[in-house]
């Protein structure tokens, strides 16, 4: 005989969790796609404005090290506007213009 407990645990959360597990398996949505490809897009346009790299140095248990990096995109070396770059990428992804340009992104700084 099941306990009343274990019988609402049944009856209830075993329906929603599968409704859960199959929502994660839908297609997604054309925002989410356009999310997704701006997000993209937008690391695509930030190579674009030139050359990107970082330069690292400490000291560890083995001693002393240090590191350089250094890229260039074909974009970049081709001087490409990075604000059409952007659009025709989300454009090419999605079909859709971007939600908004890239200059005016907050989070822009090329």
């Amino acid at each position: 005989m099941m306990d009343a407990s274990v019988k609402y645990l049944m009856v209830l959360v075993l329906p929603l969790a599968a409704a859960l597990a199959l929502g994660a398996c839908a297609p997604k949505t054309d925002a989410q796609r356009l999310a997704n490809a701006e997000a993209a897009c937008f690391e695509r346009a930030y190579n674009a404005v030139g050359l990107r790299g970082s330069v690292g140095a400490g000291f560890s248990s083995q001693g002393p090290y240090s590191g350089l990096s250094l890229s260039i995109t074909s974009d970049a070396l081709a001087k490409r506007d990075p604000e059409q770059l952007y659009e025709s990428c989300v454009i090419d992804k999605t079909g859709h213009l971007p939600t908004q340009n890239l200059y005016s992104r907050l989070d822009w700084r090329g």
